[in-house]
């Protein structure tokens, strides 16, 4: 519940004697003495803080969420103040994209003493199922509640990690650049090799990428190992186009790799060509199976059909605005479309030549939407850059791009 209050511009008092001086300032006090006093939500707290879900199995969460609210005070006001503490809904994300909805929706009215800070609790149960945890695995993820009263809102967030049954030793299918033992060889033989840090991008240095059919697509993985010893390690992919609930993405092979190690350093591992023949959206990973206990960090990358695309129309924001946790991108839906993509990209400097921009972060959203915000961590990400522009992307049910809207400037953080 929200409210919006005009101060009017001007405001004359003309009293003609005391009995003009007293009937104006009534009517003053009349004015500027609301009948309602507005309550503020001060914070959400989520019990748990945190919780693990699983690939293999549906996780069932029961989160209690605390909402503080005051009711504030005021100068000839009522003795008490009623409020209606509302939440619309929830969402799963995860790596910074929206994954579940929480439809269940909450209302409680709070009644109390002005001047007073009191608390409500709202229960809810979540099911998050293996699909949704394999979309966590390595990106991260967080559940999020909003609650909303008298002249603001609050967050509540639940930090969400994924895990999964260890891999069983035994031959994995597809290419290898050379002799690689099973799985549980890291599991028999002491590791010496440790592994301080994965990060994955892709070739150019994005987390994001978009391709047409048939374009040359690399990934990079950067480790920061110590020790003496061979590590060993797998690219896998997987198709995310037909994943649902019930069919949670499986990763497959594509290349499996083994590094010497000697002493501490930064490696890099870089990608066979990942598959772009066939319009879609795929995850990408590195997996170490030597040493393990590794988490598997993810990438991904949408695959556009070779067609031309219509013109899709922004709403809002107006060119060159800064971007905040308050700013809602808009744009005008599109025919057709069974998903969209909110891609934000480093304007090219001046003279450099860019076919494509790189893309910094992104969001994907469902058929119906026409809206996103940008959660605190990609605020983070973007902060990182100095020039921005965004564009959305509107994909068919055949991963194709059926409609995509030019870049446009953004102001900076």
């Amino acid at each position: 519940m929200s409210f919006l209050f005009r101060r009017p511009r001007h405001l004359h008092l003309r009293p003609q004697g005391v009995r003009g001086l007293n009937a104006a300032v009534a009517a003053l006090a009349m004015f500027l003495v609301p009948s309602h006093v507005l309550a503020t939500v001060n914070s959400v707290t989520a019990s748990p803080a945190s919780a693990t879900v699983s690939t293999s199995a549906p996780t069932v969460l029961s989160i209690t969420w605390t909402v503080s609210v005051t009711i504030p005070g005021m100068a000839g006001g009522p003795p008490t103040g009623t409020e209606a503490i509302r939440s619309g809904g929830g969402q799963i994300f995860a790596g910074g994209t929206q994954v579940q909805t929480l439809p269940q929706s909450f209302l409680d009215v709070v009644t109390a003493p002005t001047g007073t800070t009191v608390n409500r609790t709202f229960n809810e149960t979540v099911t998050v199922s293996p699909s949704v945890a394999g979309a966590i695995l390595g990106a991260g993820g967080l559940v999020r509640r909003e609650f909303a009263g008298g002249t603001n809102s609050a967050i509540g967030i639940v930090n969400l990690r994924a895990s999964q049954p260890s891999v069983g030793s035994g031959p994995v299918t597809g290419p290898s650049t050379g002799p690689v033992t099973g799985a549980g060889a890291g599991q028999t033989n002491q590791a010496v090799v440790q592994v301080a840090a994965l990060e994955i991008s892709f070739e150019n240095g994005g987390r994001y990428a978009t391709a047409s059919e048939g374009d040359r697509l690399r990934a990079r993985a950067d480790l920061s190992m110590s020790g003496t010893g061979v590590l060993l390690g797998t690219w896998e992919i997987a198709d995310l186009t037909t994943a649902t609930d019930d069919l949670p993405p499986r990763f497959r092979p594509l290349e499996r790799v083994q590094r010497v190690v000697t002493g501490s350093a930064r490696q890099t591992f870089l990608s066979p060509p990942l598959p772009t023949r066939s319009a879609g959206t795929y995850a990408v990973r590195f997996v170490t199976t030597r040493p393990s206990g590794v988490a598997p960090v993810q990438i991904r990358y949408a695959v556009i059909a070779s067609t031309v695309p219509e013109t899709l129309r922004l709403l809002a924001p107006p060119p060159g605005s800064v971007v905040s946790a308050e700013t809602v991108f808009t744009w005008a839906g599109t025919p057709g479309a069974a998903a969209y993509r909110v891609e934000f990209a480093e304007i090219p400097a001046r003279g450099e030549r860019v076919v494509q921009p790189v893309p910094v972060a992104a969001i994907d959203l469902g058929a119906d939407a026409t809206s996103a915000s940008a959660l605190p961590f990609t605020l983070e990400a973007l902060s990182e850059v100095p020039d921005l522009q965004w564009r959305v992307i509107a994909i068919n049910a055949d991963g194709a791009t059926i409609a995509v809207s030019p870049f446009q400037r953004l102001g900076s953080l």
